[in-house]
């Protein structure tokens, strides 16, 4: 059985730590960690890159809109797939982007930082580094993208990594294959 790890920016991002599996790290990294892919699908982290002189070497998933950004900035990334659109693909983040690359390859998926799965919570580390605009309800918006992928890979697993009681919001909305994985 194949397992991977998808990193958000989430505040429980923390959880995380490089293991035996691979790792998708969903737009930049808050800390010193070493993803084995990135999948970047907004120009706002490519702009911080350009401006903060900051390149990364490992492959990337990207979107249309990323590809310009780089070529606008002179970036040059390791592209293994780039999305047309974003809404038009079924996701609106880049999780869900990276979601639906990996669950073809990778039986389980174990989710980390995706508060808004678990509490609602939008807050992101990016936004350190990104001016954005949230809309209060942001986590609703991204509640039937979330819905389409899991109900669309039926085998696989979708943990969702939290600490403390299963707090996995509308479980029952998301299907049998979405469970809360606590984190000790």
């Amino acid at each position: 059985m194949t397992s991977i790890d998808i990193v958000g920016n989430g505040p429980s991002s923390y959880l995380h730590t490089k293991g035996q599996r691979p790792y998708i790290q969903c737009n930049l990294p808050s800390g010193n960690q070493q993803p084995d892919f990135y999948c970047i699908i907004d120009h706002q982290p490519i702009d911080w890159m350009a401006l903060h002189e900051h390149d990364i070497e490992e492959p990337c998933i990207i979107t249309d809109k990323v590809a310009r950004a780089c070529q606008k900035h002179g970036i040059k990334l390791d592209v293994i797939h780039t999305y047309t659109g974003t809404k038009e693909n079924g996701f609106m983040n880049s999780g869900q982007a990276a979601c639906l690359w990996a669950a073809p390859a990778y039986q389980d998926i174990y989710l980390w930082g995706f508060d808004s799965l678990i509490s609602g919570i939008t807050e992101s580390s990016m936004d350190r580094r990104v001016t954005r605009r949230r809309s209060p309800r942001l986590h609703l918006q991204w509640q039937p993208y979330w819905q389409k992928i899991f109900s669309k890979y039926p085998n696989n697993r979708f943990l969702v990594c939290g600490k403390g009681p299963n707090e996995l919001e509308n479980k029952e909305i998301f299907g049998k294959n979405v469970a809360y994985h606590q984190v000790s």
